[in-house]
């Protein structure tokens, strides 16, 4: 008798543990709508807007509701949501219920993708959902286009529209500003935006003065309330000549110089300087850079701490950059190594590394106080669908490892685009002169 008890009562605890597994797997479901009162976008930042929260209660049982709570992180802040005193305290079985609760996200959430955290406590199990959320800004700016080269000769055009999403017209300051070294014209604008309405603008941009080639970047403010950028690409000058690859500079006294830098967070510092020139044939280059910086050399598996320097191309098929990003099959990247007969320039993987042994054009290796020069000449038949020629542009980023003893850097770029974020459109326009 003892037996059959002792067995009964683990029969008892499996059956509740069973039941009570069954409660737990069966917490119902949680769903989220958004929407924004008299305007057609779900959620606007800035403004009020609504959360409808619906509970379904997937359980044969009826169920207390509490803890109605939406909350969203926004650029690693918090924002909680307020609840509608309305909201169900309680739901019958297979039915649903609902809450109404308000979130004002702020004005920096504005064209960005939050998740809102949703959740419910439903018979004593807490039950979640996360929603995914696109904020509307309260002001749309489009800058077109997005990344614009200048000409050294003369201004060029943005072209910008503002959308004023909200339900009221705006009146107030559209403010464009620029690194120094570029003169914006207008600087600011007094603006009337409709309700729901759009209005277009155009701005000029120029170089105020001798502009070194590099990127620069365009702010634009409206109403202290959103703000977009475009980045401005101050091309380089392609002397058109045909150069004796020497290592000597004697040749490019006249030619513009471009600079090899790294930033900190507070300040440049600079290694080095890069020239270009072309003719029919090449495309040619010459560096400056520190002694320190020597060269590796992959046929002995020589690691030199100075590291290495890359050379890379982006023939610009239609005079523009492309907007998408990504290496093209017509782009080229090279490093300048060292070998048993003098430093060579080895075509590379394009975002990578590691050497190729199918090419090896001549470079030459000179010195000039305490830097060393190399130069070396790439021919255009390395880019079969661009046609070289006066006005025609290419885009071009060096990257020059340096020792990591050297001014607490080791990388150093004309542009961009080699280290860190490997991006073609990091690189810096060349115009072939004329």
């Amino acid at each position: 008798m003892k037996s059959i008890a002792v067995l009964s009562l683990i029969m008892a605890v499996l059956v509740g543990l069973a039941v009570g597994w069954c409660l737990a797997a069966d917490p119902g479901t949680l769903a989220a709508t958004v929407t924004t009162e008299g305007l057609p976008f779900p959620c606007i930042a800035g403004a009020a807007c609504k959360v409808t929260l619906e509970y379904a209660n997937t359980s044969d049982k009826d169920a207390d509701l509490k803890d109605w709570s939406v909350s969203c992180m926004v650029d690693g802040n918090k924002v909680e949501a307020s609840v509608d005193p309305g909201a169900s305290e309680s739901v019958q079985a297979s039915k649903s219920a609902t809450a109404v609760l308000t979130i004002t996200l702020p004005e920096s959430a504005g064209g960005k993708d939050v998740v809102l955290a949703c959740s419910v406590n439903a018979a004593g199990q807490v039950v979640k959902a996360d929603i995914p959320l696109s904020v509307t800004p309260i002001f749309e700016i489009t800058l077109l286009p997005q990344r614009l080269i200048l000409d050294p000769a003369g201004p060029k055009t943005l072209g910008m529209s503002v959308i004023n999403h909200m339900d009221k017209q705006f009146t107030g300051k559209v403010t464009i500003t620029a690194n120094g070294g570029l003169s914006v014209d207008p600087s600011e604008i007094t603006a009337n935006i409709d309700a729901l309405g759009l209005e277009p603008y155009m701005i000029s941009i120029a170089p105020a003065g001798k502009l070194v080639p590099g990127h620069y970047t365009l702010w634009v403010d409206v109403g202290g309330k959103s703000k977009e950028w475009a980045m401005i690409d101050m091309p380089a000058v392609a002397a058109s000549e045909t150069v004796k690859v020497d290592g000597k500079l004697d040749e490019w006294k006249d030619v513009q110089s471009g600079s090899i830098s790294s930033y900190n967070g507070s300040k440049y510092s600079t290694i080095g300087s890069v020239w270009f020139a072309y003719d029919t044939k090449n495309v040619y280059v010459a560096i400056e850079a520190d002694e320190g910086v020597q060269l590796p050399n992959p046929d002995t598996k020589t690691d030199v701490p100075g590291g290495m320097i890359e050379i890379a191309v982006d023939p610009l098929i239609d005079g523009a950059k492309d907007t998408k990003g990504g290496f093209k099959d017509d782009d080229r990247a090279y490093a300048l190594v060292a070998g048993p007969n003098g430093a060579g320039l080895r075509r590379t993987q394009i975002g990578g590394k590691s050497v190729g042994q199918d090419t090896n054009f001549p470079v030459a290796v000179g010195k000039r106080g305490a830097s060393n020069i190399y130069e070396t000449a790439i021919p255009w038949t390395e880019f079969t669908s661009f046609d070289p020629g006066p006005g025609k542009m290419i885009a071009i980023g060096v990257l020059v490892n340096a020792p990591s003893s050297y001014n607490l850097h080791n990388t150093y770029e004309f542009g961009g685009g080699l280290a860190g974020n490997i991006d073609p459109r990091l690189f810096v326009p060349v115009v072939l002169g004329k």
